[in-house]
């Protein structure tokens, strides 16, 4: 009835001069091989109930009716396209009745080859939704091991909930597919609907004892292991949710379940503890709980490298993240197959280090790698990684729009699991918009999350605690008020007191950049360089490079004056000549007595030369023929002085260079 136009004229003819003109036998074999989307000859006799398939098979092959072999053997066929729809049209037209019965044929048929999605599938096909909540409770550890949980979810949405909710192995199998899909609310209620079924069947010691009337289960394995599947469950809610104590507790609570000789689950739990420590800011704590979560199993190394590398970066341990990555990339390769899930991860993990290192178009290449891995794997939250890091690395190639359209493509497929989000996405993109001036957005950020300069202080707000110091200090070149700028400073010096504390360094030298900054504002630069000066500490025995470029001007002419007090020369001279508005002859203007100065761009050395001769009475033709240079760059370098100094004339140019100390009085 869904066939129209053209395809009417070539239905009309496979029925009249094909199918009505086969043998009773023949037809009778192709309507009740149409529910199957592949044929083999034992499937085929399944179906029948006859022993002639591999026969009839090869016969319709010869007869070239519209049957494509599937391989050289010639073991697996397929109905063409439009054949088998009229098939089955003409099933559903001439024998409605077969057709759940087929459809559980073949399920059983799947079934007894252990092919449970086949078998699944049509058990849902003929609406035999028992048969479904069975199979989907045996092809669930498999399914879950093989990261295939979304489509295993798929199947069990179908099902009716009064049946599901009498399953507890089931119910929990269910919710594990839910957190895997971040759907935390509808996985609780799962827990809760197993917790129901157990309560009246456990011993003493919560160990399942007898089931009830009403429970169902066919796995025993599973039955007897759910107690603490259940409290893993509910660990991966809590650290998801981000509540810590609720995680320690159903830690605590399945390492009593479990056996002590699973030392593989025993692992994969403590990890859950790693994470909340973690996002607790506890990172060296963290870290060491986390590796050794790890250590059981080298897929798991590889799929948590990224976390590693995170947790490193953050202490202040570039190298170290960088020689993480490196070992989850000789993994991957090692692996057969290779490359295994999680690879991608690697990739948008050393993109990270990449880009702080300033090696830009390394990171491009990773990125790339990342994204055509990604694509293949299909897993749910490697594309939210992804564009994380791309976001990050447009920004330091100055794509800001590109930049905030990788972000919001992070929110929309951004799924909540128990790794925390240190840095969320929407100060992310406050971040962006204060590059760009816009402090309206920015504003509305702030506002919308409840963000403000007296807030308590926590690892995982300080991400947004210090992009609000940035819009503080935003606001004050805006409004001159010193309030703001005073704001931000005393927040800035309270979660620097709050990294160090807990040893992230890495959180430390963003910090002290971001003080050295608001120092410069308040007209206090030997404060100002003091701040540089620690976080440059910090950052060169490790490598550190981007998170200076990416300030832009402004850090480039407090780099100039550390310079100029000889303040680590060589890792200055470093970054910047990667500053894209640096020029190599720029140099620093000697500092004035006066630490109250008023804050100048530096002036190049040719610049310096002009406004020297400017000062001696020279015109600009005289100056022009000293210094062999056209008339016209001579002018285009005394607009560059007048602006740098904020001045409109050559007295007042001279007047000013003298006050800040760039020339001598004569």
């Amino acid at each position: 009835q869904s066939f129209t136009g053209s395809h009417r004229y070539v239905l009309d003819y496979l029925i009249e001069e094909v199918l009505e003109q086969q043998p009773e036998p023949v037809q009778t074999f192709l309507l009740k091989t149409a529910v199957l989307d592949r044929l083999t000859a034992p499937l085929c006799n399944a179906l029948t109930k006859q022993n002639d398939g591999q026969a009839t098979l090869e016969m319709l092959e010869h007869a070239d009716l519209f049957i494509v072999p599937l391989d050289e053997e010639r073991r697996w066929y397929r109905y063409h396209h439009l054949f088998a729809d009229l098939l089955r049209q003409q099933l559903w037209q001439k024998h409605p009745e077969w057709r759940a019965m087929l459809h559980r044929r073949a399920s059983d048929w799947y079934a007894q080859q252990n092919s449970l999605a086949d078998a699944i599938r049509h058990a849902l096909a003929a609406e035999d939704f028992t048969r479904v909540a069975d199979l989907a409770e045996l092809a669930w550890p498999n399914w879950q091991l093989d990261h295939r949980s979304l489509i295993w979810l798929g199947w069990v949405k179908k099902l009716p909930a009064a049946l599901v909710g009498k399953r507890p192995v089931l119910c929990v199998a269910l919710a594990q597919a839910l957190l895997n899909a971040g759907q935390l609310e509808a996985a609780a209620a799962r827990l809760v609907d197993a917790e129901r079924c157990l309560t009246s069947a456990t011993n003493d010691l919560g160990q399942p004892e007898n089931a009830t009337a009403e429970m169902v289960y066919v796995d025993e394995a599973q039955f007897q292991a759910l107690p603490a599947t259940l409290a893993t469950a509910r660990a991966y809610h809590a650290q998801a949710i981000g509540d810590f104590a609720g995680t320690v507790r159903y830690v605590e609570q399945t390492l009593a379940l479990l056996p002590a000789d699973d030392l593989y689950n025993r692992a994969a739990i403590t990890g859950f503890m790693g994470l909340a420590h973690w996002a607790n800011g506890n990172l060296e704590t963290a870290y060491q709980i986390f590796v050794e979560g790890l250590s059981q199993n080298d897929n798991d190394l590889i799929k948590g490298t990224f976390i590693l590398a995170e947790m490193q970066m953050a202490l202040g341990n570039l190298r170290q993240a960088e020689a993480v990555c490196e070992r989850g990339l000789q993994l991957a390769k090692a692996h057969d197959p290779s490359p295994p899930l999680g690879t991608e991860d690697v990739y948008a993990g050393i993109s990270l280090v990449h880009r702080e290192q300033g090696k830009l178009k390394t990171a491009v290449t990773d990125l790339q790698t990342c994204h055509q891995l990604g694509e293949k794997v299909k897993l749910p939250d490697w594309r939210h990684r992804w564009c994380l890091a791309q976001s990050q690395l447009e920004l330091s190639l100055g794509n800001l729009e590109r930049a905030l359209e990788l972000l919001d493509e992070a929110s929309r497929v951004y799924v909540r699991t128990p790794v925390p989000l240190v840095r969320p996405i929407a100060a992310m993109k406050a971040r962006v918009w204060l590059k760009q001036g816009r402090l309206d957005e920015a504003e509305a950020w702030a506002q919308e999350h409840d963000i403000s300069a007296k807030n308590d202080l926590s690892y995982l707000r300080e991400f947004e605690h210090l992009i609000f110091a940035r819009l503080l200090m935003a606001r004050y070149q805006r409004d001159q008020s010193d309030d703001d700028l005073q704001q931000a400073v005393d927040l800035l010096a309270r979660l620097l007191q709050a990294a160090e504390a807990h040893q992230r360094m890495g959180s430390a030298i963003e910090i002290l950049i971001v003080q050295a900054l608001a120092l410069v504002a308040q007209n206090k630069l030997p404060r100002a360089l003091e701040s540089l000066q620690r976080a440059l500490a910090l950052a060169e025995p490790e490598g550190y490079f981007q998170c200076f470029v990416d300030e832009g001007p402004s850090l480039a002419r407090l780099l100039y004056a550390a310079l100029a007090q000889d303040i680590v020369p060589d890792y200055v001279r470093r970054l910047l000549a990667a500053f894209p508005s640096s020029e190599p002859e720029q140099t620093v203007q000697p500092q004035s007595e006066n630490p109250e100065l008023d804050w100048i761009e530096p002036l190049s050395e040719r610049e310096l030369e002009v406004l020297q001769l400017v000062a001696d009475g020279l015109t600009n033709q005289q100056i022009a023929a000293q210094l062999f240079l056209a008339l016209n760059t001579i002018k285009a370098h005394t607009r560059n002085i007048y602006s740098k100094l904020g001045v409109n004339s050559r007295i007042r140019a001279v007047a000013r260079a003298r006050d800040l100390g760039v020339l001598t009085s004569t």
